[in-house]
């Protein structure tokens, strides 16, 4: 190997093997430290050889722990991070980038911005490309840019035997031995945008489409207590006001709605954070879109502000890195008419009532779909709506207006984790009840139904492409294409 094999009795191991959500930290019995597509095709070899369970891992930010278990053969892919930039692509009129599964978001947007060009990445700059986008790549950019997978030109894939597989939307390329075999059968680019990670061979490349940035890129920042000081509940009402608003917003407008229940030293209880960012020229009217809320009660307001940044580098960079809790997510996928008053009132007394439980809380996070994230880039110049079968994300996701995800986090006491786990599993129940699939990524670890909820009617055809590219069943993961077998 050009990398190193990590076992569980040095400093460099017990770094790796903590995840994000320290509830799914599991041991392997070794990890591999791979640094080249080469390292993968030996360790994939030899995990077949002795019947190793292989598990897959970029940065530990997968809170379910798909990327790892206990006794098995981790293959690490966190030291490939090359990024490579391409203008002259005849692909993309704004050029391309190639980056290595195990790169960081941040040091992708770094790359891209020396070159006045944005890709389509997640809000935490600490998540690598892998897993990221093989769930379909959510992002402030979305509504205006699409997911990540619909921005995905090309990925490199290292198969179950150890063949190299290019793949993109007009071909598969098959490298094994040095003899290449292309064919037109595509299922496999499909499958990866969207399908999950873990199941159909380790992705050491992916080529995105660049976009031209933007002289500014603004933010908006509003935040309202959900109770004030005097015990006057107002959530509702500001719930409400906003929610309104998301049918008819402009694509320009994307990011996250925010909520928790932190107690305030103004007695103030709770918080709604409406944190959106624009993309786009700030002469159109659809720049002002945000102000019926700058203007909705300011006398509630914790603050609310526009900021100007001159780049959405430099916008990303405000945002956190995440730390490390024990936490259990749900999920599920809002469309217009998911936002009635009952969703509110659950949304609100959840996360006010999980702090009555102590070391417990609730936050919900919802980011923002719609505008335009059904359209793709096909040649410069031409846009295509994307029907739902161009990739293989739910359905739903073309049709929603928001990926909403709830979060049951406490500390570092085991004592908590199964009556906090059966809470969290209770919330998910009731969240779904409002909404139409969810995001994988951001879902449950014991959802019932799981492969009709995360991919809908494309789960059938998922399963095909798993049996093709993976007739051993070499990679599997908890609740990932094939998991059922």
């Amino acid at each position: 190997m050009d990398g190193q094999i990590l076992l569980p009795n040095s400093a460099a191991y017990d770094k790796l093997v903590v995840m994000r959500n320290t509830r799914v930290t599991k041991f392997p019995i070794a990890i591999a430290l791979v640094a080249s597509t080469s390292d993968i095709q030996k360790c994939i070899l030899f995990a077949r050889k002795y019947r190793l369970h292989i598990t897959v891992q970029s940065s530990g930010h997968d809170y379910n722990g798909r990327s790892t278990e206990h006794g098995s053969f981790q293959i690490h892919l966190g030291n490939m991070t090359a990024v490579h930039i391409n203008l002259a692509s005849k692909r993309n009129i704004d050029g391309e980038v190639t980056c290595q599964s195990g790169t960081t978001l941040m040091n992708v947007y770094t790359e891209v911005d020396k070159y006045y060009r944005v890709f389509v990445g997640g809000n935490s700059g600490s998540v690598c490309v892998g897993g990221y986008t093989l769930g379909g790549g959510t992002s402030p950019l979305s509504r205006k840019l699409g997911l990540a997978v619909d921005n995905l030109l090309e990925v490199e894939m290292v198969t179950y035997n150890g063949t190299t597989v290019v793949a993109n939307a007009q071909l598969t390329k098959t490298i094994d031995d040095g003899v290449i075999e292309r064919t037109k059968n595509t299922d496999l680019f499909w499958a990866l945008r969207g399908g999950g990670g873990g199941t159909y061979g380790i992705v050491t490349k992916y080529t995105f489409r660049l976009h031209r940035t933007v002289p500014t890129i603004t933010s908006f920042a509003c935040m309202y207590p959900i109770y004030r000081y005097n015990g006057e509940l107002i959530g509702n009402k500001v719930m409400r006001k906003y929610v309104n608003l998301l049918s008819n917003m402009p694509a320009e407008w994307g990011g996250y709605l925010l909520l928790g229940g932190t107690h305030r030293k103004d007695n103030s209880i709770g918080y709604i954070l409406i944190a959106q960012n624009y993309f786009g020229d700030t002469s159109n009217p659809g720049f002002s879109y945000m102000d019926s809320i700058k203007t909705f009660h300011p006398e509630w307001q914790i603050m609310c502000k526009y900021e100007n940044y001159s780049s959405f580098l430099n916008y990303i960079k405000t945002s956190g890195g995440g730390s490390h809790h024990q936490e259990y997510p749900v999920n599920t996928l809002m469309r217009n008419d998911s936002f009635t008053d009952d969703w509110i009132n659950f949304v609100i007394s959840s996360v006010i009532n999980a702090n009555a439980t102590e070391g417990t809380t609730v936050t919900a996070t919802g980011t923002l779909l719609g505008g335009k994230s059904y359209t793709l880039h096909i040649l410069p110049g031409v846009v295509q709506s994307v029907c739902p079968e161009y990739t293989s994300v739910h359905p739903s996701f073309r049709s929603s207006l928001m990926s909403f995800t709830m979060t049951v986090k406490w500390g570092d006491s085991d004592g908590q984790a199964m009556s906090n786990i059966h809470y969290a599993e209770d919330l998910g129940e009731k969240l779904n009840t409002f909404g139409n699939g969810m995001f994988p990524n951001n879902a449950g670890a014991d959802v019932a139904n799981w492969s009709r909820e995360f991919w809908g009617r494309n789960y059938d055809r998922l399963l095909k492409v798993k049996y093709k590219w993976d007739p051993e069943n070499i990679f599997t993961c908890r609740q990932c294409v094939g998991y059922d077998i």
